[in-house]
């Protein structure tokens, strides 16, 4: 529930600076490098100072993987900021999961609709699920939004809400 007042807050604060979704998509683009970085830079200075623990690694264990991915495979620049700039690089951000997040997370917080509980969920989950199926069934407010962006086009999937339940149960019976 806090993380949906803070995105509701968020929502209100951009609305009101009149961010447009261009500018918030970039920021979300750029969202999941940023909080990777400030993760691993917060657990290796705890452990530096020797206040780290077993629950603060498994908080950092994958992004710490991702450091050791990046120096294997010699990715350029070498380290944490090379990570970055992957992390912020079209290679990245083109991909489904990321794509259809940062879409989604940027409509949400630049949208006149306040943003509901299982909101945050639904755009987690959305990037999972449209990239490969065929059909998609979520809540209308959802529904709208992935169709208005064009997300169910970019990636040939169905998206049908719960007042459309009955047309998806057409579309499913006829492949019979």
């Amino acid at each position: 529930m806090e993380v949906q007042k803070l995105w509701e807050e968020l929502r209100r604060e951009f609305v009101a600076q009149k961010k447009t979704y261009e500018q918030q998509l970039r920021n979300e683009e750029r969202g999941y490098a940023d909080a990777l970085i400030q993760k691993v830079r917060e657990f290796e200075k705890g452990l530096a100072e020797g206040r780290s623990d077993f629950w603060d690694l498994m908080g950092v264990q994958g992004a710490l993987l991702y450091k050791v991915y990046w120096k294997e495979l010699g990715g350029q620049p070498p380290g944490i900021d090379g990570l970055y700039e992957f992390f912020c690089s079209r290679y990245f951000n083109n991909l489904p999961v990321a794509r259809i997040h940062a879409q989604l997370g940027a409509d949400l917080l630049t949208g006149n609709q306040p943003i509901l509980p299982g909101d945050m969920m639904d755009v987690e989950l959305m990037g999972v699920a449209i990239p490969v199926a065929h059909w998609v069934l979520t809540d209308k407010k959802m529904s709208e939004r992935i169709k208005r962006l064009g997300v169910d086009a970019e990636w040939h999937t169905e998206v049908y809400s719960m007042a459309e339940i009955d047309q998806l149960f057409d579309r499913l019976e006829r492949l019979r």
